[in-house]
């Protein structure tokens, strides 16, 4: 026996409309119970169904839609009885976090590191390479350094 795994996620249609889709995944035997809770109590209205299907895994899935008011959001749950489960697994919406944006600064500020460091790279090998030139230009050949000679 596999127990289900599941979540619930949403999707705004407009302002005063959102869908609320509870999926169960990699259970076996087939059999489950996929029902939607407001408030505690069984609530079938506008409910969407689909059959459970197979995995190429030789578990199932099965998933169930309602069509609420986002205002009424936390109102509802979905709750999941299989046999391989003690009790049923009671999923709310969870809210998206805050760090969506963090992949794309992330990625944005590896770029910016990476061209400072490829300018810096550059800079300081011309930097070298103009030191050397100038070098060439004043060669030092024929130019000795005398040993100081001592107080006296």
């Amino acid at each position: 026996m596999e127990p289900p795994v599941g979540k619930v996620t949403h999707k705004l249609v407009d302002d005063s409309l959102e869908v609320l889709i509870c999926q169960a995944y990699g259970f076996y035997p087939k059999e489950i119970q996929a029902t939607w809770t407001r408030d505690g109590e069984n609530w079938e209205q506008e409910t969407f169904r689909r059959t459970v299907a197979p995995n190429s895994d030789g578990t199932y899935y099965v998933w169930i839609s309602i069509e609420i008011d986002p205002k009424e959001r936390d109102r509802f749950s979905c709750h999941l009885e299989h046999d391989a489960l003690q009790e049923p697994l009671v999923l709310a919406c969870q809210e998206e976090t805050a760090t969506g944006w963090l992949i794309p600064v992330g990625i944005v500020a590896v770029l910016i590191l990476g061209a400072v460091i490829l300018f810096l790279r550059y800079w300081r090998r011309r930097t070298i390479q103009e030191a050397m030139a100038l070098q060439d230009d004043f060669p030092l050949e024929g130019f000795m350094l005398r040993p100081s000679e001592g107080p006296g």
